[in-house]
């Protein structure tokens, strides 16, 4: 009876050992610079990677897509693990269904797959673009206990590896320009409890208009201000626009770009926290200690005049210089600092959008 208890305690504590050793794969569909839309293609690359280094071997992945944006993939291209090749990789299809198998050329020793979060590349896809106007909705189909799910194996004990991340894709089949190019957008809070928001685009094209969108969250938005957009441009705009109703704490802004034809896209999330001053690093004052010359960088409103003033510690105004900011960021060169003798100096802006003092010294 001991030596059943025995191998009940043994049997128990490789189990254990089985689950704390247990690995996760995540897989990845992406584009680069080389791949995504290519002419009437679209090319993607499949990746992998483990929650632990581990050596790969047979497996078989499992995706769909949108097969009326899409034509049925094809390999492009496979990759080596070191200088093991993959071999009979194949794909099967099922309607909007692809089956991916494959298995690794190598010896016993296995072939490493790196460590989350660095990814291997595993092969390169090949679709022909059907649509232009819709999207890949490339999608992963989970693991399964079952034959048609997603399964990696290890190459020396043939263990079923879990399924752990899957990063889907969901890109645009167009090769056309985006509509606007945005190059700067920002949000600063103003002395009178208000939200300054400023952006600057390169180019436009059948651009009706922004819509300033602002939430507490980053995930539910309203509008709170529009923008017409210029059309067609082929030269820099600058745009600007005032939440006088700010939510408390922080808020999140977001633009939406519309064309004429009801289309749309969003720019990236900026922040602000209400209530906090100007941020400090919107100004920026270099080198300090100076010498002979220095320049100032600051945000503020597009077309205004920005009041510059020099003083000494005591406040004794020593320069004051008006400031063209053209543009909702600035950078301006201060000339002749060497008649200013060594100590410490206050250099204020003042203006719209901005009201900042800092403190520098002269060596």
């Amino acid at each position: 009876m001991k030596k059943n208890y025995q191998c009940l305690i043994l049997i128990l504590l490789c189990a254990f050992a089985s689950v704390a050793q247990a690995q996760t794969v995540n897989l990845q569909f992406s584009t680069d610079a080389s791949s995504g839309v290519i002419g009437d293609n679209f090319e993607v690359f499949m990746n992998i990677s483990g929650s632990e280094a581990y050596e790969q071997g047979g497996f078989n992945i499992r995706f769909t897509y949108d097969s009326s944006a899409l034509g049925a993939p094809v390999l492009a291209e496979t990759y080596n693990f070191n200088s093991a090749p993959y071999s009979e990789i194949t794909l099967t299809y099922s309607g909007s269904r692809v089956s991916v198998n494959g298995a690794i050329s190598m010896g016993a020793t296995g072939s490493q797959v790196v460590k989350e979060p660095e990814w291997t590349k595993v092969l390169k896809l090949r679709f022909k673009i059907l649509d232009h106007d819709k999207t890949t909705k490339l999608e992963f189909l989970p693991s399964s206990s079952e034959q048609t799910g997603t399964v990696v194996m290890n190459q020396n004990t043939k263990e079923q590896l879990e399924t752990g991340n899957l990063y889907n894709l969901n890109a645009p089949l167009t090769d056309a320009p985006l509509p606007v190019s945005l190059v700067h957008f920002a949000a600063t809070w103003q002395p009178n409890n208000q939200v300054l928001l400023t952006w600057t685009t390169a180019a436009e094209k059948n651009n009706k208009e922004f819509q300033v969108q602002r939430s507490q969250n980053g995930k539910d938005f309203e509008t709170v201000a529009v923008v017409a957009g210029a059309g067609d441009a082929v030269v820099e705009n600058n745009y600007s626009a005032i939440d006088a109703q700010p939510l408390a704490n922080y808020s999140y802004y977001r633009l939406k770009q519309v064309d004429f034809g009801g289309k749309y896209e969003y720019s990236k999330l900026v922040s602000v926290k209400i209530g906090q001053g100007l941020s400090k690093h919107l100004v920026k004052f270099g080198p300090n200690p100076f010498q002979q010359e220095a320049s100032i960088s600051f945000n503020s409103q597009p077309n205004s005049l920005v009041q510059l003033t020099l003083t000494d510690i005591n406040g004794r105004i020593l320069r004051k210089e008006t400031i063209k900011a053209e543009r909702s960021f600035t950078q301006y060169s201060l000339q002749r600092l060497d008649e200013l003798a060594q100590g410490v100096y206050l250099v204020k802006l003042s203006g719209p959008g901005i009201a900042s003092t800092l403190k520098v010294v002269k060596e």
